[in-house]
């Protein structure tokens, strides 16, 4: 998680969000099999042909977040296509008497570890217009969780029958059913650029095939579509043009910083400000996924894009006036 930029940012956003009372709806589960293990990853949201999401920012400028509701409650979910599984934050998960709070096993992701406390299943979750349950999600500490935090995430495996327009600026998110992709698009927007996609089956990660621009020479990089993270993350041995070298203070890595030049297909974006990120943090994880790095909202939200998993492509738009 990245620090908080301003006290005064949540004081304002804790007053446009509803607190989080009693937790109708989301029950934690002390059995733990492999059928509920299989189930997290095959059940997908489906309904209304399109679905209409309001985006709103979180505590950092690039951070989207949607409302959902879960029996009388409001939440924020952060929509996160770099994440395979939705999740929920363990602190809003009621603990049954004699229920373990220990740490059931461990998830390792881009050099970072994090626990899983357990399983619950949330009968019912109704996100804009879309209406669905049940689904079983990990229980995480996903850092600040109180109004204006993060209560949970929103990950592919749980969307892979909707294709996505994701519109930062506009502050939208549409969910719609593939076959209605193409009226939706000709009627809203132009497409400016198709870039080729891959997806992984399992993890459902999207990765685009890019090519970064650096102080030598061009490389070419699997990168993994992430709206949950703001910067674009590629291997150190891109050798940028610093302006901040790494370093390391108590124990913290601290990445070096550079600006490059990214192409996806076409479209090129100059002078990105970029993390660079030594081989010695990535993972066995990592290498198994094929995961060079990542591409931020940063980069890919300055126009509405589309994702569809199902022609594995990645549009870039621009609204029709």
């Amino acid at each position: 998680m990245k620090p908080i930029k301003s006290f005064f940012l949540s004081l304002v956003l804790a007053a446009f969000i509803q607190p989080v009372s009693a937790q109708n709806g989301i029950v934690r589960l002390d059995d733990v099999n492999d059928s509920i293990m299989y189930d997290m990853f095959t059940t997908a949201f489906d309904g209304p042909g399109v679905v209409h999401l309001v985006l709103e920012r979180g505590l950092l400028e690039y951070q989207p977040f949607v409302r959902v509701r879960i029996g009388n409650n409001l939440y924020r979910f952060m929509f996160d296509t770099g994440c395979s599984q939705t999740l929920f934050h363990s602190q809003f998960a009621p603990a049954a008497p004699g229920d373990s709070l220990a740490q059931l096993f461990g998830v390792e992701s881009h050099g970072k570890k994090n626990d899983v406390y357990g399983i619950a299943r949330i009968d019912n979750i109704k996100i804009g217009e879309l209406e669905t349950g049940p689904v079983m999600v990990p229980l995480m500490d996903l850092g600040y969780g109180g109004a204006g935090g993060t209560h949970g995430v929103f990950g592919m495996a749980q969307l892979v029958n909707y294709d996505i327009i994701f519109d930062w600026k506009d502050k939208s998110v549409l969910l719609i059913h593939p076959n209605l992709t193409d009226s939706v698009i000709s009627r809203y927007f132009k497409v400016m650029t198709t870039v080729p996609i891959s997806v992984n089956e399992d993890s459902h990660l999207i990765f685009v095939e890019s090519q970064v621009r650096s102080r030598f020479k061009t490389r070419q990089y699997s990168l993994v579509l992430d709206t949950g993270s703001e910067p674009c993350i590629i291997p150190e041995e891109a050798k940028p043009f610093l302006y901040r070298p790494s370093f390391f203070k108590a124990g913290d890595w601290r990445p070096k910083l550079g600006r490059t030049t990214i192409m996806l297909g076409d479209k090129k974006y100059r002078h990105v400000k970029t993390v660079f990120r030594p081989s010695s943090t990535y993972t066995e994880h990592d290498a198994k996924q094929g995961i060079d790095g990542v591409v931020g909202l940063k980069v890919i939200g300055k126009q509405p894009i589309l994702i569809s998993t199902k022609d594995n492509q990645l549009l870039i738009l621009k609204r029709r006036k």
